[in-house]
């Protein structure tokens, strides 16, 4: 609803939206190996993302949040669109999608709280984006798996791993001093560049 609207509004504007896990450092390193012609023959992903809604957001009543009402854009597909983001990224485009969204925690949410999406790029690629609003850990991750070798990334662990038989190699590491924020002020840099030329 009211896309034309929108479409009125951003006319002689430059718009971006804002997913900045496309400015985290571990990330941009594994899209560059991706793109090499060695780890060309991708054969699956898995992305994950979650954390249990009441714990996400300790400082108010997730109940009067958007994020539990599916009718103000929340429930877990809705809310956690990154790792969808991401996927587009490094697979490129997606033909289809096969969803099952469900209702399964006991929190008080009108949305979805645990959603499994099957993706297929054009590119033939097939994966799965597994999104929840009840894992009791948080969980922000990736796993590609090439003929070759299977990426492992998680951003709690700052860190992005290959594995290879009998072998795990540390291919791209953040230290101490990376701080989350940085992916926000990363992408409005990436903003401003783009906006002056």
């Amino acid at each position: 609803e009211n896309i034309d609207k929108l479409l009125e509004l951003s006319k002689n504007k430059i718009i971006e939206i804002g997913c900045q896990f496309r400015m985290h450092p571990n990330l941009i390193k594994l899209n560059q190996i991706l793109q090499k012609k060695e780890t060309a023959n991708l054969l699956t992903y898995r992305l994950a993302m979650g954390q249990r809604l009441d714990a996400w957001r300790k400082n108010v009543d997730y109940k009067k949040g958007y994020s539990s009402d599916e009718k103000r854009g929340g429930g877990a597909l809705f809310d956690l669109i990154h790792q969808i983001d991401i996927a587009i990224w490094l697979f490129g485009p997606v033909l289809s999608v096969n969803a099952v969204l469900s209702k399964r925690s006991e929190l008080l949410i009108s949305g979805d709280d645990v959603t499994n999406l099957l993706l297929t790029h054009t590119n033939g690629l097939t994966g799965h984006i597994q999104l929840d609003m009840a894992s009791p850990v948080y969980r922000c991750e990736a796993e590609v798996m090439t003929g070759d070798s299977i990426f492992k990334w998680s951003f709690s662990d700052s860190s992005l791993y290959n594995y290879k038989t009998e072998k795990k190699e540390i291919i791209n590491k953040l230290d101490d001093e990376y701080h989350r924020n940085s992916m926000f002020i990363d992408h409005m840099k990436h903003f401003e560049i783009h906006h002056k030329q």
